[in-house]
């Protein structure tokens, strides 16, 4: 769940600040930065903070909405960080495989204290890479299917 709604702020920005979103936009690539930084210096804050806010007045868990607050800088959770650091590497690992679109064409760097509290390392790295590819491409067949099937 934290996976599928990590980014509901690019998508609150984009409704509900379209002037400030627009000046990201331009401001990233200006910079050829990634959106999150454009965000920073832009308003202060990024898209994980107004998604949390929306999330929270959902009354979803902590459980879900702690890993979205930090999934760019998962070495600042709360509590239990694991939750964090995964969705830290599945964001960078989805946009490095070119799964959706994070706002810009950047991939960020994955961040040292992830490499190291999920006992990464760059053998388990291509192997989380290659079977994250393989899943994509079964659920690529699987839609595939059902369009056939209409």
């Amino acid at each position: 769940i934290a996976g599928v709604l990590h980014d509901i702020g690019k998508v609150i920005s984009f409704l509900h600040l379209s002037t400030f979103f627009t000046e990201i936009i331009t401001h990233q690539k200006q910079q050829n930065c990634l959106l999150y930084e454009s965000e920073m210096e832009i308003l202060g804050f990024g898209h994980e903070q107004i998604g949390c806010w929306l999330l929270e007045q959902w009354n979803l868990p902590p459980e879900i909405v702690n890993p979205i607050r930090y999934h760019h800088q998962p070495f600042e959770a709360k509590g239990d960080k694991m939750p964090a650091h995964i969705l830290h590497l599945s964001d960078i690992v989805t946009r490095a495989l070119m799964v959706g679109n994070g706002g810009d064409n950047s991939i960020p760097y994955i961040n040292d204290l992830t490499w190291s509290d999920l006992d990464l390392n760059n053998k388990t790295l291509e192997q989380l890479v290659n079977k994250s590819y393989e899943s994509i491409n079964n659920a690529s067949d699987f839609f595939t299917f059902l369009e056939q099937d209409s």
